[in-house]
């Protein structure tokens, strides 16, 4: 007798529907995450939220719904809003406005410091301050920045105000900037309800599209300059940008814990105060992007042979975080070199500069 042969189960009409199903299935899932490298890897030095791939490569990506809104208002107005996720942020605003309402004098600037357009405010409280650090460090905060930007994002700088920050609108790149550029972000958070008459957040939305202009697009040479840093150079060209892109400020109107991202380039301010009596409690921490170099653009004239690079520390850990070119080490002599070698150009040429003012007096 014939050996019955097993049951043909590969054979059947379902079953290969099924198979073909999966096959094609796992191909375009191949297919799909074949661009997004491909992407990536035609651009790795740009943040995926300011791609020229962005439309093609987020939907393949798994994001979930509000990540992906995020990204997508990110990409295209250079900001986002979000509650901020700590289910403790009411308390944690609390405690940062009482530990640090007696470090500002109140007194003159309700008497003259708002009209002058002065601002109050604290840099770096997350070095003695709990909360501060807290905000600065939240890991949902930094999970999110991380997905949105495909690299690890790292805090580096926090801000606190007690008052509107009374500024001209400017972009983060031109006073810290990153190499890749565009690798910074600022996450701002409302410590209180905050209306019109409380300097609220201003911002020209699509800004952050603009090219980043530095020292060399304006003819400046910081290196031959002595003094302060200052922006002010920079003012008539972001307000020329602005005329002739047509583009209005919009103003945030906070509710507490809510949360404003924006991105490196974004044209941004804290507005005028209208009424001295109020206050506008927030904090703004900036986070740069691992595997970056760091500086201050500002400062900085490259092709001068005057580079002030930043030596900094992760807010969440402590660690100091190197600076990086394209996967390798930027070594440290040279940033101590350019360092100290700004650091003593500066101080020489304001001697004798001094000198000569001194002379020119006999």
């Amino acid at each position: 007798m014939p050996l019955l042969s097993e049951p043909r189960w590969s054979t059947l009409p379902w079953q290969l529907d099924v198979r073909d199903i999966h096959r094609r299935s796992e191909q375009n899932r191949i297919a799909k995450v074949d661009a997004v490298n491909q992407s990536q890897s035609l651009l790795s030095g740009v943040p995926l939220v300011e791609s020229p791939f962005f439309s093609e490569t987020l939907p393949q990506l798994e994001f979930d719904e509000r990540t992906k809104a995020v990204a997508f208002q990110l990409h295209r107005e250079g900001w986002a809003i979000i509650d901020f996720p700590d289910p403790e942020i009411d308390l944690v605003a609390e405690r940062i406005k009482k530990s640090l309402h007696s470090r500002f004098d109140w007194d003159s600037w309700q008497a003259k410091g708002w009209r002058d357009n002065d601002a109050l405010r604290i840099q770096d409280a997350y070095e003695f301050s709990a909360d501060v650090q807290r905000v600065a460090a939240n890991p949902e905060i930094l999970r999110l920045l991380s997905t949105l930007y495909g690299r690890r994002a790292w805090p580096f700088q926090t801000l606190n105000f007690p008052v509107g920050g009374q500024q001209h609108f400017h972009p983060d790149s031109v006073h810290f900037s990153s190499v890749p550029e565009r690798f910074g972000c600022a996450v701002w958070v409302a410590l209180e309800d905050i209306g019109p008459n409380q300097g609220p957040l201003m911002y020209y939305s699509g800004s952050h599209k603009w090219p980043i202009y530095v020292n060399e697009h304006i003819g400046r040479c910081r290196a031959r300059e002595s003094g302060p840093p200052s922006s002010q150079p920079f003012e008539a060209l972001w307000e020329a940008l602005v005329r002739v892109n047509a583009v209005e400020a919009d103003r945030f109107f906070a509710k507490k814990g809510q949360a404003f991202i924006w991105t490196a380039n974004l044209l941004h301010a804290g507005s005028r105060q209208t009424d001295p009596n109020l206050t506008r409690w927030s904090q703004e921490t900036h986070y740069y992007f691992e595997g970056c170099s760091y500086y201050s653009p500002m400062e900085s004239d490259p092709f001068y042979g005057h580079i002030v690079f930043q030596s900094l520390r992760n807010i969440a850990n402590g660690e100091p975080m190197p600076n990086m070119y394209c996967g390798h080490r930027v070594p440290s002599w040279f940033v101590r070199g350019m360092t100290s070698r700004t650091i003593w150009e500066r101080r020489l040429r304001n001697k004798l500069r001094r000198g000569f003012a001194t002379s020119g007096d006999r």
